[in-house]
């Protein structure tokens, strides 16, 4: 097996606590990657009050707005996670809403695509608010299935975390895999896609 390359990017704002993580794991023999591009829209933490995710209709604007092809869209706890790439950049945003319709908190990640030198692009994704002392806190992997024949027989994706507890996601032909980490502090340590027989067709340490 080949050597990986990774792309990290991370950013905190003191104050309230806004944090995003992002990097792909891709094969390499010596290709070194861009830095991720980061990003974040500020906002006053007394109009969190309540904190959700985007209906379909803010969904739809944000996404023409951006001008960006969503493969996959997933809500996790009060946040909104869109997954989508060009042929170029490979990336996700982190959006949540306050109970008036607007749009409080985004963040992002993306970077160079790496398609063409891994079957499966991998990226872990999180962020929280610090609202009055209590953090609304969400965390996932997600992935994007670049190999047709992987795409074509995969069922499930899984996450195997530190504690061996394993998180099982359906895949359903979806190139786009959002898989939310939904216990807590516990780290993820494997990604597995299997078909349906349960028989391996990727494996990736995380």
């Amino acid at each position: 097996m080949r050597g990986f390359s990774r792309v990290i990017s991370s950013f905190v704002i003191s104050s309230g606590l806004l944090f995003s993580m992002f990097f792909v794991l891709g094969y390499s023999n010596s290709h070194n990657y861009v830095r991720a591009k980061e990003s974040n829209v500020s906002f006053k933490y007394k109009e969190l009050t309540q904190l959700r995710p985007l209906t379909l209709e803010q969904v739809n604007n944000f996404v023409k707005e951006k001008g960006i092809t969503p493969i996959a869209i997933k809500n996790i706890k009060n946040y909104t996670v869109i997954l989508h790439e060009t042929n170029s950049i490979a990336g996700y945003y982190g959006l949540t809403s306050n109970q008036n319709g607007n749009i409080q908190s985004e963040s992002s990640g993306s970077g160079r695509n790496n398609a063409n030198i891994t079957p499966v692009s991998i990226g872990l994704g999180g962020g929280s608010v610090n609202i009055d002392g209590t953090y609304s806190f969400y965390s996932f992997v997600w992935l994007i299935i670049n190999d047709n024949w992987i795409l074509d027989k995969a069922s499930w994706a899984t996450l195997i975390l530190d504690d061996n507890t394993a998180i099982w996601e359906s895949i359903n032909g979806s190139k786009g895999i959002i898989i939310p980490n939904t216990m807590g502090n516990s780290r993820t340590t494997n990604l597995i896609i299997f078909d349906k027989n349960r028989e391996v067709l990727f494996k990736q340490k995380l």
